[in-house]
C-alpha cells in the first residue's frame, strides 16, 4: 500500500463521522474497515480510544472484533482470503502471526487487486474457489478480510461445504458490537455462520 492510499485511513474524517453517529445517542459505534489488518492492531485500538474520547460512546472495528472472535474460539490453522495485492496479504499474515495467532503465508489467497471498485467485482465463483483452495491447504479458519466483498452471505454455505470456519470482516464488526451490548446472537448463526456463535 502506498503512502497516498493510506491517507484514506486518516483519523479526522472518521472522528467527524463518529460524532455525527453519537448525535443519534447510539450505544456502540463500529468501524467497518480492515486497514489495521496490515497497518497493525494498534491503529484500530487507537481509533477506538479516540472515538470514545470524542463521543463518549464505546467503539470496535472489524479487525479488533475478528481478533476477539479468533481468541475466544481458539481458532487454529488460520487462512487469509482477500482481494488485495500479494504484499498486502503478506503484511496481514505478519500482523496476525505477531499477535501469536496461527497464521501462515502458505494459507493465503488473494485476487491481486488494488481498487475498491475492483474489490466489489470479485465474483462468488472466484471467492468459492479461493475458499476451496484454503480448505485444501489445511486451513481450518478462513478470515475474509475486506468490507467490499460479497462474502458474508456465503459464510454458512462455505462452512457446510468445506468444513471450515469463516470469519468475514463485515460480519465481525456487527458481532463485536452485539457482543459488547450483550445481545443474543444465536438466531443469526443459523443463517450467517459460526461468527455469530459463542
Amino acid at each position: 500500500m502506498s503512502i497516498e492510499s493510506d491517507k484514506q485511513f486518516s483519523l479526522a474524517p472518521m472522528l467527524e463521522a463518529a460524532s455525527y453517529l453519537a448525535d443519534a445517542r447510539v450505544d456502540m459505534i463500529g468501524w467497518s474497515g480492515t486497514s489495521a489488518a496490515w497497518l497493525g492492531f494498534e491503529t484500530d485500538e487507537n481509533l477506538c480510544y479516540k472515538i470514545t474520547a470524542v463521543t463518549g460512546v464505546p467503539a470496535t472495528t472489524s479487525i479488533i472484533a475478528m481478533r476477539e472472535k479468533i481468541n475466544s474460539s481458539g481458532a487454529t490453522n488460520i487462512g487469509v482470503l482477500t482481494p488485495y495485492l500479494s504484499d498486502v496479504n503478506a503484511a496481514i499474515i505478519e500482523t496476525f502471526a505477531s499477535a501469536g495467532l496461527d497464521a501462515s503465508e502458505s494459507r493465503s489467497q488473494c485476487s491481486k487487486l488494488s481498487t475498491n471498485y475492483d474489490f466489489a467485482g470479485v465474483t462468488e465463483v472466484d471467492l468459492d474457489c479461493m475458499v476451496a483452495n484454503l480448505s485444501a491447504s489445511g486451513t481450518e479458519t478462513v478470515l475474509v478480510i475486506c468490507t467490499n466483498l460479497h462474502a458474508a452471505r456465503m459464510a454458512k454455505t462455505w462452512e457446510d461445504t468445506y468444513g471450515v470456519i469463516v470469519f468475514d470482516s463485515v460480519a465481525t464488526v456487527i458481532r463485536g458490537m452485539l457482543s459488547r451490548l450483550e445481545v443474543d446472537m444465536s438466531p443469526l448463526g443459523k443463517k450467517w455462520g459460526s461468527v455469530f456463535k459463542k
